[in-house]
């Protein structure tokens, strides 16, 4: 008899169990659908930025989180979004993309300002170097071209000189066409004056015989 009268309270009891478990799901389903209308008024167009799974607080389905505190919340964070997204798009970076994905899986400013300035300064150091080698190129181009300017100054300054010692010999050489006289010259020489200079008379062509 105690067991029946005991059974006679837990039948009512589960079954208001069930209906204020019912009511909770329902309550909660419903402000569920409060959070997501709530997303998408204030996120729009950021959704794929910061998706609503990426934001969501458990503790907004509290039946003692009133719409106000979660307006609040959800608008805080699309604020931040913005914000973020115009100061990347504001540092004008071939990085840009990059630093996007960075801070839609971080949602961390910093984070996506550290990864342009990281670019950045990558960018800067190659920029750089090339203009370095480019300096060394240029260097090394007209420095060519001094070498190649006074190799050609040198030639032509042998040519003077061996056209010049030419018109020389040319003009100390008889001209057998010519009729030849007899010169007789005294010259006062040492003797290896007098060897060089009857070397060079027989370079030249002259006939000679000493006196």
């Amino acid at each position: 008899k105690a067991k029946e009268l005991i059974n006679l309270f837990d039948e009512p009891i589960i079954l208001i169990d069930g209906q204020v478990k019912a009511f909770e799901e329902d309550r909660i389903e419903q402000k569920k659908a409060l959070i997501e209308a709530i997303y998408t008024e204030l996120v729009g167009d950021l959704a794929d930025i910061i998706p609503l799974g990426r934001i969501y607080n458990p503790k907004w389905e509290n039946a003692t989180m009133k719409e106000k505190a979660i307006r609040e919340e959800v608008l805080a964070q699309a604020t931040a979004a913005r914000i973020a997204l115009d100061t990347i798009h504001g540092m004008h970076s071939d990085a840009e993309t990059k630093a996007l994905d960075v801070f839609k899986q971080t949602l961390s400013l910093p984070e996506a300002i550290s990864c342009i300035n990281a670019y950045e300064a990558q960018k800067a150091e190659i920029l750089r170097k090339e203009q370095e080698q480019q300096r060394r190129a240029a260097e090394e181009a007209l420095e060519e071209q001094r070498r190649q300017l006074e190799a050609e100054k040198q030639a032509a300054v042998e040519q003077a000189r061996e056209t010049g010692a030419q018109e020389v010999i040319e003009s100390l050489t008889p001209d057998t066409e010519d009729d030849t006289q007899l010169y007789e010259y005294r010259v006062a020489l040492s003797k290896n004056g007098k060897n060089a200079f009857e070397m060079y008379l027989d370079s030249v062509g002259i006939d000679w015989e000493m006196i």
